[in-house]
């Protein structure tokens, strides 16, 4: 199957089965540079996909199994450095995903268990500090520590029942001083 742009330029060439996308299928920008190279399996994308601006340079590169991500997925930053990486199994997020700054430090770093779930999620300046560690337990806070700008640890919030929107706060601060409450999150500066 082929599709063409006005200019007469290929738009999408790809094989069809009951119309379906089935085997390898392409995109073109209209100049003629690859937009999108994938595979599919009876409509779903299966195996490596990859995305490319105009220049051809790859911006996005995925993998999939029966239409879901499955395998990694780097996004790439306009230069060409990684913007974000992460492994995916069966559609959800697994392993550590890491977030950079355009100059290729370490911005944020999720973790997550085999089943999707959020377990941590640590915060850095563009000095490569840690600035703040949020833990979580059924995808929900459950402690968070924030840092001052040359690492130092400051504070404490240990959420110890979560109940709808409501949370019991603990907070300890640097200074040794313990604070205590409930309620929502709203209004509640950090």
């Amino acid at each position: 199957y082929l599709e063409y742009f006005k200019s007469g330029q290929i738009q999408t060439n790809g094989e069809y089965i009951a119309g379906l996308r089935n085997g390898d299928y392409n995109e073109f920008w209209e100049n003629g540079g690859k937009k999108f190279v994938g595979t599919y399996s009876m409509g779903k994308k299966n195996g490596e996909h990859l995305s490319l601006n105009e220049d051809e340079k790859i911006f996005k590169r995925e993998t999939f199994l029966d239409d879901s991500l499955h395998g990694m997925r780097i996004n790439y930053w306009e230069g060409g450095a990684v913007k974000d990486s992460g492994l995916f199994s069966n559609g959800k997020a697994i392993n550590e995903h890491l977030f950079y700054y355009l100059d290729g430090q370490l911005q944020y770093k999720f973790s997550n268990d085999s089943t999707g779930n959020v377990i941590s999620q640590e915060n850095y300046d563009k000095n490569n500090n840690l600035s703040s560690l949020f833990k979580f337990q059924d995808n929900h806070i459950v402690q968070m520590k924030l840092y001052g700008s040359t690492g130092e640890l400051s504070q404490i919030v240990d959420y110890s029942t979560y109940l709808g929107n409501d949370y019991e706060r603990i907070r300890l601060f640097k200074s040794g001083m313990l604070y205590s409450d409930s309620g929502g999150m709203d209004g509640w500066e950090y």
